[in-house]
């Protein structure tokens, strides 16, 4: 574990209090370090808020810096933010098990992960962890599956994100990976709904896709708001959180790190599994960084678990530097250069260079063409964005 002085003189005093504030939630540090630490470091109470917010531990904060000497007024309007996300939780809680009821009685067997659930399973309470989505996971790739999803959604007063061109429906599940509605009360978004038919993105993130039918194996069940639900298995949701918080956003925060600790504390892994799992698909790699991480940042020990020790320097600035802004393609390197070995790179570069003439659905839009055609797509991207541009440019303002 990395020592909290060696933090803050790198990544400045307030990251290293954020380090520190996890450690205590998760039970690898107590108060009295955080009092400690208050009273030998002279604190900007703006930046800790700040730090709070990009990394989305404002329960965590209040809850581990609540009885400490920490900042009186900082505390309250901690208090005041986590009251109100806890309504809000609350009512994502109810949606939840409507929308679970409404799609699994048409014969979908949708399971609902990430968010509330995830935090209800693993921290005990939605309450604790900050969410803005809900998100399901579908069993298969299904375009009859999805358009039932859009009927019953659509009659329930959600708007889809768009009605599916018919030349599209081909490269809908092979060029993306989710479907979402919004609903709206006002004209105020209320709710936003996500339906994944993968867990991760099908050109950006792996050379191999994993499909959902195998994350469906081994399924949990759970109380939700007083409600029995059916819940991934604990090393199946370690592996979306792999494919979202690592692989996806290059672990980009500290709540990464923390929701990755909370499963190891708290599921009943079968690591020979998952590790098996890890190797099949080229993340076993990512798999080691996620577990080094944890025991580097969080104290918890993965010594045991590990099957090899890997450098995270890159990584622990990527979550604690926020004043490094990094391009989408420093980012999609990393990826890359995250998977296991230069044969699963190629092939996941080679899917990228597919994708490039082929086309999204703004570009089907734009100009529907036979699929014999679509080579023509890298041109038609270039002239659809110049357009959008000009138009955005000469458009008065009102």
């Amino acid at each position: 574990m990395l020592p909290i002085s060696t933090i803050s003189k790198k990544y400045g005093d307030e990251q290293a209090l954020l380090v520190l504030l996890c450690r205590v939630f998760i039970g690898k540090a107590n108060s009295e370090d955080i009092n400690s630490f208050i009273s030998d470091h002279q604190l900007n109470w703006d930046i800790v808020l700040s730090g709070i917010q990009q990394h989305k531990i404002g329960a965590i904060a209040y809850n581990t810096l609540s009885n400490t000497i920490a900042d009186k007024t900082f505390i309250h309007q901690l208090k005041t933010e986590t009251a109100i996300r806890a309504v809000y939780g609350s009512e994502q809680e109810k949606e939840i098990l409507r929308i679970y009821d409404l799609i699994r009685k048409k014969g979908i067997a949708i399971l609902p992960y990430k968010g509330p659930t995830f935090a209800t399973q693993y921290y005990g309470s939605a309450s604790l962890r900050q969410s803005t989505d809900i998100d399901f996971l579908m069993p298969r790739e299904s375009l009859e599956d999805l358009e039932n999803i859009i009927d019953i959604l659509r009659a329930d007063g959600y708007t889809p994100m768009y009605d599916i061109p018919l030349g599209y429906r081909k490269l809908l599940f092979q060029n993306t990976c989710e479907f979402y509605f919004d609903k709206y009360r006002n004209e105020i978004r209320t709710q936003h709904v996500e339906f994944h038919w993968l867990a991760h993105h099908p050109v950006f993130d792996l050379p191999v896709n994993i499909p959902n039918s195998m994350l469906f194996n081994n399924t949990q069940r759970i109380e939700l708001a007083s409600r029995e639900i059916e819940v991934l298995g604990a090393e199946n949701t370690l592996l979306t959180l792999l494919l979202h918080h690592g692989i996806k956003e290059n672990w980009a925060s500290l709540r990464h790190i923390l929701d990755f600790a909370m499963v190891i504390k708290n599921g009943n892994i079968r690591w020979g599994d998952l590790y098996d799992t890890s190797r099949k698909y080229n993340i076993e790699n990512a798999l080691n960084v996620g577990l080094t991480l944890v025991e580097e940042l969080l104290g918890v020990e993965t010594a045991q678990i590990i099957s090899k020790k890997v450098t995270t320097t890159r990584f622990i600035d990527n979550i604690l530097n926020k004043k490094q802004k990094k391009s989408l393609a420093y980012h999609q390197w990393q990826k890359i250069k995250l998977l296991d070995n230069n044969r699963a790179r190629i092939k996941l570069i080679k899917k990228q260079v597919k994708y490039v003439f082929t086309p999204s659905i703004l570009d089907n839009k734009f100009i529907s063409l036979p699929e014999r055609f679509h080579f023509l797509y890298i041109f038609v991207k270039v002239i659809r964005r110049s357009l959008t541009v000009f138009s955005r440019k000469t458009t008065p303002n009102v």
